[in-house]
């Protein structure tokens, strides 16, 4: 099961809280000193939800907020640049990755393949003649 994970407020801390965890077998992981580098990547996410999203417009209700957020978290994935990925978006990051992966593995497998076939050709056992040839 997931471990919560408090920056020890007195809300998260607190007995009631915490039984109510341990009642449901739920281990509880608190930050210690040092341990910010837990939560860096969140917290940059919320910070930018809030400054860049949730702070400017009123919402009509909770589901307009829910959409907009919706849509603010999709732009934040596919169109806003991150300082930190050279600036670009997180799902060009990943898919430039994945995409270079991608390519990497079938030049591997197209190397395999002509080796595989000068080795049988070196062997006589590999034809480029189609069935047609073969059966005259």
């Amino acid at each position: 099961m997931p471990s919560p994970s408090s920056d020890q407020g007195s809300q998260f801390t607190g007995a009631a809280f915490t039984s109510a965890l341990a009642d449901k077998g739920i281990a509880i992981s608190m930050d210690g000193k040092g341990a910010w580098r837990d939560n860096v990547f969140v917290e940059r996410l919320w910070r930018a939800i809030k400054y860049e999203e949730v702070y400017l417009p009123a919402y009509e209700s909770v589901a307009d907020a829910r959409q907009s957020i919706g849509r603010y978290l999709d732009f934040y994935n596919t169109r806003r640049p991150h300082q930190s990925l050279d600036g670009i978006a997180p799902d060009q990051a990943y898919f430039k990755q994945f995409c270079s992966e991608i390519r990497s593995q079938r030049s591997l497998t197209r190397v395999r393949s002509r080796r595989a076939k000068e080795r049988a050709t070196a062997k006589g056992t590999f034809s480029t003649r189609t069935a047609e040839e073969r059966s005259r």
